[in-house]
């Protein structure tokens, strides 16, 4: 579809613009597609043709936008052609609305849906913030030893605690991957430790 716009100037009514891009629109639109052509303008018509804006909203792959009511004209003259002779490069659009309630495979799956415990939703998630925090602050410790060299060790040791550190991280997640689904389809009862 296309969307025709314009500044108002500062002696126009805009109630007297609106009537007349109304007036002109209907003009267009009364005329078949073929007598475009003999589209007959007044000449305050052809001025306010002039000041429109145009934008195109479609389907239809386009070299170039309209951005002008006479360009919009044009691309109304080429639009049997883009459409193909027999409306072969068109594909008819159906939409179906039906509730996702009267599916009996969403109510099979929504009995089977178990919801997990909110504590233990907030629990795991303060158990990875508390290790991502302790990852931070080691690496904060770690990079202010690494400027003195009598705490070689100690940040050898840091170094070390931190890695361990990580893959318990990771491992906690990977089992918190496996675990999720499960209890999510009551094949796990939840618990908290």
């Amino acid at each position: 579809f296309l969307v025709f716009d314009c500044k108002l100037p500062d002696n126009e009514n805009r109630t007297e613009l609106h009537n007349s891009v109304k007036k002109l629109l209907k003009k267009t639109k009364a005329l078949q597609i073929s007598d475009i052509d003999q589209l007959d303008l007044s000449n305050k018509e052809k001025q306010l043709a002039e000041i429109l804006t145009c934008q195109y909203y479609g389907d239809i792959q386009l070299e170039s936008n309209p951005t002008s009511f006479n360009e919009a004209i044009k691309l109304l003259k080429q639009l049997p052609n883009l459409l193909g002779k027999n409306n072969e490069n068109t594909k008819p659009k159906q939409v179906l609305i039906y509730p996702l309630y009267l599916l009996d495979d969403f109510i099979a799956a929504k009995k089977k849906f178990h919801q997990i415990n909110n504590h233990i939703l907030s629990k795991s998630v303060e158990l990875m913030n508390s290790l991502y925090e302790l990852i931070i602050t080691l690496n904060d410790i770690k990079n202010n030893l690494s400027s003195m060299k009598i705490f070689y060790r100690t940040e050898q040791q840091l170094s070390i605690f931190c890695t361990r550190i990580s893959e318990i991280e990771i491992d906690i997640r990977r089992q918190m991957m496996e675990l999720l689904p499960k209890i999510r389809g009551t094949s796990l009862e939840e618990r908290t430790c």
